[in-house]
């Protein structure tokens, strides 16, 4: 019975944008996430917000019957709340998470380091390898889109907005940091790159979420862009959703952990992620040849040949960090004539994700 209620709660987790395929991995997951009273609550719960009133109708339950599960679940990561005012009340939208974002993520979001985490990382890793990786980008729609570093394209005369982390954020007035679950995960288990973690950066509703749960630290915009700065130095991609409008993340993310860029360089998918609208353009006398921006790509991009760096333009995804590196100033980034933009709201993105799946 008890494998029963996992296996159904799996099902209907599967139904989510980013899917999660039924494995012993992630059966065994659940069952370290869940109680078995809590996959029972999950699978009464909608996958998209809905107004706790009508989540306790549909159940055919008392709102005070349901409600201090969900509170319980929403403290370990495991649903999500928000409150909207509406007509002058705050009502309270509660949804069950996916894996990402979602369960993924609450897995590491506070960098703990202790033998129930280093399972669920070891648990997780494999997870990804027995299919949850192909499953996240099995669509040709991509969740994720790379955003340049954005010193590389300060000398842009034209930048539409959603290509700048500072205009993303401009507007918004809460942050949050947690751990990066990627790299968290493997650092637990012994494979990872020794790049920072607390690193992942959210805002609005999530960033409030993350810090009223205590998976996240709040931070101030200035800190937000400090980490940015900081990534960018440490070598470090920027994802956030494939969207011009509805962001509400920045990752910085590398090849080696991060599930996004390791379908890239692993699975191989080469339309993981969108890529920005940026190539690099190398000047070849200005170049020596040392190498840097190399070392520096995550995609196996860029190589030096003939005493010059060489771009794959097939390959480069735009993040620009062989520019902001470059020692000579021989880098500098160039619109792509083929560039496709994100899809103008989340909605948008899903719809299309959505009917690919299903195809």
């Amino acid at each position: 019975m008890k494998e029963d209620i996992y296996s159904r709660l799996c099902e209907h987790m599967n139904k989510s944008l980013v899917g999660s395929p039924k494995t012993d991995e992630f059966l065994e997951i659940l069952s370290i996430r869940f109680s078995p009273e809590e996959a029972e609550m999950a699978l009464l719960l909608p996958l998209l917000p809905q107004e706790l009133s009508m989540i306790a109708r549909s159940a055919n339950k008392e709102v005070e019957e349901i409600k201090p599960m969900l509170e319980q679940m929403a403290d370990k990561g495991l649903v999500y709340k928000q409150k909207v005012i509406e007509e002058g009340k705050t009502l309270e939208y509660y949804h069950l998470f996916g894996t990402i974002m979602g369960i993924w993520e609450t897995s590491f979001a506070k960098g703990e380091k202790t033998p129930y985490r280093e399972k669920l990382a070891r648990l997780w890793r494999q997870y990804y390898n027995a299919g949850w990786g192909k499953e996240q980008h099995k669509t040709k729609t991509p969740v994720a889109r790379i955003i340049p570093v954005e010193k590389s394209i300060e000398s842009q005369r034209e930048v539409v907005p959603y290509e700048r982390a500072s205009e993303l954020m401009k507007n918004e007035d809460f942050f949050a940091v947690i751990h990066c679950p990627c790299r968290s995960a493997a650092q637990l288990t012994n494979e990872g790159c020794g790049k920072p973690t607390e690193v992942c950066l959210h805002w609005g509703d999530m960033a409030k979420y993350f810090v009223e749960r205590g998976f996240g630290r709040k931070i101030n915009k200035q800190e937000a862009f400090d980490i940015l700065d900081m990534t960018e130095k440490a070598g470090l991609v920027h994802l956030t959703i494939n969207t011009q409008e509805g962001c509400f993340a920045i990752c910085s993310c590398c090849a080696c952990c991060c599930n996004a860029l390791r379908a890239i360089t692993e699975l191989p998918k080469p339309g993981a992620v969108a890529n920005s609208m940026y190539l690099p353009l190398v000047d070849s006398d200005k170049c020596s040849a040392c190498g840097i921006c190399e070392d520096r790509c995550h995609v196996d991009a860029i190589k030096v040949i003939d005493e010059s760096a060489k771009v794959e333009k097939d390959k480069c995804i735009g993040c620009g960090l062989c520019a902001t590196a470059c020692p000579d100033e021989a880098i500098s980034l160039c619109k792509r004539e083929d560039y496709k933009g994100p899809f103008a709201t989340i909605e948008k993105m899903a719809e299309a994700i959505i009917m690919e799946r299903m195809q």
